[in-house]
């Protein structure tokens, strides 16, 4: 009797532990700019579904059975997704996380950002990134993994150097991973402003989907989904001259949860219909402001002159460089 009571016990114990324990699935790895292998991709998920695996009060979910949900519901891989599907593709699962990692690479560094989303409220937490050699991939996507579930060792890992400032250091000589919290800038792009409509609307479509692309591409920020924002605009009616007023803006912060909005105008630039002069501006959802606007920028529209133009674009708004693929 003692022993079958032991038994139960036991069982009983183990059952309470694993339902105590948090679901956690890990997102296919994303890569907006084509520069990480296939090979490189599964690194980087089995990396972080080692990093759920090792982490207490953590279980990880079953790889085949998410992405079964995912082909079955025609949930896009490894470009842009929204919050929104995530989450509902989480509740799906019956997970209470799912970590996101994306990955680039430069030459010999190889650049690793994860972020995990909250189910229940379908927020982001805390963004990490890493900066490591190709060889270093699991190890980073260890410390990574250590970091989002703040389960950081205490004392100094050797052969790591951190960064606290929301930038990626340089990987010097002798460190081997790089790693930083990235603060992700969520920003709004509404539609292309054509004050004399004079540009076709493919063209309009193409410049908010080309600076879209480009927000998604500079670490830190994180373009609004465009379809989300039409659907928006459209319900709420909000202006498409430009003139978009402190209510609207605020409107806007409150229903995508960005900081900041983006507005770009397009014209027609001369008289052969295959140019267009453009320029944009981020506001300050918060004050109303205006944060940076830029030059008046001519591309031509029948080759990649319209997505060099809103590189150049989103890189002088958001201060960056201009080259978007990497930090």
């Amino acid at each position: 009797m003692k022993r079958r009571f032991l038994i139960f016990t036991i069982l009983l114990t183990t059952s309470l532990l694993t339902m105590a324990q948090k679901k956690v699935a890990v997102w296919e790895t994303k890569c907006t700019d084509n520069s990480v292998s296939s090979f490189q991709r599964i690194m980087v998920r089995g990396g972080m579904e080692s990093a759920v695996a090792n982490a207490p009060g953590y279980t990880g979910y079953d790889r085949a059975s998410f992405d079964a949900i995912i082909n079955e519901h025609n949930f896009q891989r490894s470009g842009a997704v929204s919050e929104s599907d995530i989450k509902r593709l989480g509740e799906m699962a019956g997970v209470q996380y799912i970590i996101v990692p994306e990955a680039m690479v430069e030459g010999n560094d190889f650049y690793i950002i994860v972020k995990m989303l909250d189910v229940e409220t379908g927020e982001f937490g805390a963004a990490y990134d890493a900066l490591c050699a190709v060889s270093e991939i699991k190890t980073a996507c260890s410390q990574l993994g250590a970091l989002l579930f703040r389960n950081v060792p205490s004392g100094n890992t050797t052969g790591v150097s951190r960064t606290s400032n929301g930038k990626t250091a340089n990987r010097q000589q002798g460190a081997e991973v790089v790693i930083a919290q990235t603060k992700t800038i969520r920003v709004a792009i509404l539609e292309t402003v054509d004050k004399f409509d004079k540009v076709d609307y493919g063209v309009e479509f193409q410049l908010r989907a080309f600076i879209t692309d480009a927000v998604n591409k500079t670490p830190g920020y994180e373009g609004y989904d465009r379809v989300d924002m039409t659907m928006i605009n459209k319900e709420h009616d909000f202006q498409r001259t430009g003139m978009v007023s402190d209510a609207d803006i605020k409107k806007l912060g409150d229903m995508t949860g960005a900081s900041s909005v983006v507005v770009a105008e397009a014209a027609a630039y001369g008289g052969s219909g295959d140019r267009v002069i453009i320029a944009a501006k981020i506001i300050n959802i918060e004050s109303g402001r205006i944060e940076n606007s830029t030059r008046p920028k001519v591309a031509t529209i029948y080759d990649d002159g319209m997505e060099k133009a809103c590189i150049e674009v989103v890189a002088e708004l958001l201060g960056s460089t201009g080259n978007t693929s990497r930090p």
